[in-house]
């Protein structure tokens, strides 16, 4: 979740929430005001006529017309007083590092729970998910920084400025729109951020004297020195790298393509994704390589070690020079042990061939990430979130593993001792039943 009311997300900027609450919640009451009063006019004898009434399931009614939570207000309450002096003795000694883990915990929890369309434990999981919100809400107001009602003002506020659709005077007409005007709205919100930062960081400089002071000629204190410039806020910032990586990818690439760095077509995105493909396959083929098939750094060392002993045999006895570290020399004869393979061999030392197989070996990673990266880019272009995507295709995975346990247990065996064949029998009954099921 990023924050984007406030250039410090510690510390919550309250008049600058106070003014766009403001302002917003001013502009829909007065649309439904307005709207309130022509829809309903004064009428001499209102059992003669008919008299329109607002329409209370509209958007701008519902903003203006808040409706009471007491079971909320309650809960807020109970939280602060199992962190009060005399309350919990656990609940007190939390931290927000010490529960962090938990706000992740209870979020898969809830998607499980909506994955499995499971709506009464869905209403137990979202329970949990708001407990973590309050929880960290009241830390914080112990401390002094901000408290439940900051949190519940600054993101009503975001959802004002991100809808003008809804509360302004932009236009979407579909999901897509929407989604469109979103990076639109956030794009001038980080513009927004950044120039007020530039702004405070200036007005510091001059009000202490320092390096951007009016004679440029270095520090106050005389030191010639010069003030590091304030980091400029980066436009994927706010997409947090605990991330799952594939949910990170599409939201990081989002946010470039709403600056403008976009393919022109989902053709374009294509080809990326067979050019790094093709480096894929020779990164990997130029790696060091197990008997299995798998990248192996250490399989280069053993080869090395082997390939300096052979050679420090034959300087004894005048027989050949040692010869090259499988997968680390390419066809063309050159590469990392190309000079190994060719002259003595101290050019075989172990560490040395140890590093460039470990860099061979990252090197498959990177280009293995540069497809799956390449690939969100292509979900991202068809409308298709990668992230759901894929946890779609793991649990459709499993159903039909366990379908094929089954199916095996039936048969009085273990999965693992069919053959191939047989695995793959099974596998073709399990989809089917799977699909299926599906249909039904």
């Amino acid at each position: 979740m990023d924050n984007s009311v406030s250039p410090n997300p510690g510390v919550v900027d309250g008049d600058a929430v106070a003014a766009v609450t403001d302002t917003a919640t001013a502009a829909a009451a007065a649309t439904v005001t307005t709207a309130d009063t022509a829809a309903a006019p004064t009428v001499a004898d209102p059992a003669s006529a008919s008299v329109a009434q607002p329409d209370v399931a509209s958007a701008l009614y519902r903003a203006s017309h808040p409706v009471d939570h007491p079971a909320f207000d309650q809960f807020v309450a109970t939280i602060a007083a199992l962190r009060a002096p005399d309350g919990c003795p656990w609940d007190r000694e939390q931290t927000h590092e010490s529960i962090a883990h938990n706000m992740i915990e209870e979020a898969y929890e809830a998607v499980d729970a909506i994955e499995a369309r499971d709506v009464v434990h869905l209403r137990e999981e979202l329970g949990d998910v708001l407990l973590q919100v309050v929880l960290h809400s009241q830390i914080a107001a112990d401390a002094s920084e901000f408290d439940i009602d900051d949190v519940c003002a600054d993101v009503n506020a975001k959802m004002v400025r991100r809808h003008p659709h809804v509360f302004g005077e932009a236009s979407a007409e579909n999901a897509s729109e929407v989604l469109d005007l979103w990076d639109k709205v956030k794009l001038a919100e980080r513009d927004a951020t950044g120039a007020a930062g530039a702004a405070g960081g200036a007005g510091d400089a001059g009000d202490t004297g320092g390096a951007n002071g009016a004679d440029g000629a270095g520090a106050a204190d005389g030191s010639g020195g010069e003030a590091a410039p304030p980091r400029r806020a980066c436009l994927l910032d706010g997409v947090p790298t605990s991330f799952p990586a594939l949910m990170q990818a599409q939201k990081v690439s989002r946010k470039a393509a709403a600056a403008g760095f976009e393919w022109d077509t989902l053709d374009d995105v294509w080809e990326k994704v067979r050019e790094e493909i093709g480096e894929l396959q020779e990164a990997y083929a130029a790696a060091p390589k197990a008997a299995n098939g798998k990248v192996d750094a250490s399989a280069a060392l053993a080869s090395a070690s082997g390939a300096r002993a052979t050679a420090e045999v034959g300087e004894r006895d005048g027989s050949a020079s040692a010869p090259a570290v499988s997968g680390l020399v390419d066809d063309s004869g050159s590469g990392p042990a190309a000079s190994a393979a060719s002259t003595s061999a101290p050019a075989l030392d172990p560490a040395t061939a140890s590093g460039s197989a470990a860099a061979a070996v990252a090197a498959v990673e990177l280009e293995f990430g540069d497809v799956l990266f390449s690939l969100v880019n292509v979900a991202r272009r068809m409308g298709v979130d990668a992230e759901s995507a894929l946890r779609a295709t793991c649990a459709k995975f499993r159903s039909r593993w366990a379908a094929m346990e089954a199916a095996a247990a039936a048969q009085g065996r273990r999965i693992e001792d069919l053959s191939a064949d047989e695995q793959e029998s099974l596998w073709e009954v399990a989809k089917q039943s799977c699909q299926d099921a599906s249909a039904r």
